[in-house]
């Protein structure tokens, strides 16, 4: 006769829970053929946090690195310095992340921005974790966002935008680099360009990641750098086949453990669709 204790089921059905319900750093998409979309028209650069008030940004979801004040990681709590240079409506020469309006006074825009110098981005990233939280595999992305320069320094810069899908291995999209012009022309104001490409993933089950990464650098030039800032970022999932999601570890662990029985039981593809 099978015996299991009252105190044994209910330290196994604890592990169920807090395994099952752990939270993952990233911006989970549920459902296909929905635009999620970033405008950060409430950011104003006061810090990246797990726990984000409208002003800040979500840590869950985006980590930069290549900072002085130190090098951010998905779920970490940054609310000062470098991470928090606050809101900009004309030029600055600190380096660090910031909110830009490249809008007017009457009708603001506001974007995330950064102020590359010697010690900050330099080179260094943003880096966007997107997580498949749908019962489809993925096998059709859509990507964008909008860059934004403002060419008022001497020195040119160089952005790349990278995709993996494990988080060490990253590809460069088909697009190629944006560069920055060296000649500083500030009576431009802000130069905006729209960028939007698909990405064909193969291997995009239920639970796994992609990661979007913009990647800074120097290009040529002497002095300070120009200043550069990304909005309106949104990514669609699309599928042509549905799958069986395949049992959680932890259930897995509370059968194996709670009853004896015997048990047997990417690819990243980029294709350039348009850029302006």
């Amino acid at each position: 006769m099978l015996r299991v204790s009252f105190f044994r089921v209910s330290f196994l059905l604890s592990l169920f829970i807090l395994g099952c319900n752990h939270a993952i750093a990233g911006l989970v998409i549920n459902d296909l053929d929905r635009n999620y979309l970033f405008d950060f028209n409430t950011f104003r650069g006061v810090g990246v946090t797990q726990d984000p008030s409208s002003t800040q940004i979500d840590s869950d979801v985006w980590r930069f690195t290549g900072l002085s004040d130190g090098t951010g990681e998905f779920g970490g709590s940054y609310l000062t310095g470098d991470w928090a240079r606050g809101a900009a409506v004309s030029a600055v020469s600190t380096g660090g992340i910031y909110a830009f309006n490249h809008g007017s006074m009457e009708e603001p825009d506001w974007s995330l921005g950064f102020q590359p110098t010697a010690n900050d981005f330099n080179p260094g990233a943003l880096t966007m974790r997107v997580i498949n939280g749908t019962q489809s595999v993925v096998d059709r992305i859509s990507f964008g966002f909008d860059l934004l320069i403002r060419n008022n320094a001497t020195r040119s810069s160089v952005i790349s935008l990278q995709y993996g899908l494990d988080d060490l291995v990253y590809r460069e999209s088909d697009h190629g680099d944006w560069f920055t012009d060296e000649a500083p022309n500030e009576n431009l104001g802000w130069e905006e360009y729209v960028h939007q490409e698909s990405v064909l993933a193969t291997m995009l089950s239920p639970g796994d990641s992609i990661y979007f990464r913009w990647f800074f650098r120097d290009g040529v030039g002497q002095g300070s750098r120009d200043e550069l800032s990304i909005d309106n970022v949104f990514v669609n999932f699309g599928a042509s086949s549905a799958v069986v999601p395949e049992p959680h570890f932890c259930c897995w662990l509370l059968f194996m453990l709670a009853i004896p029985f015997r048990y047997r039981a990417g690819y990243l593809k980029v294709s350039k669709s348009s850029t302006s």
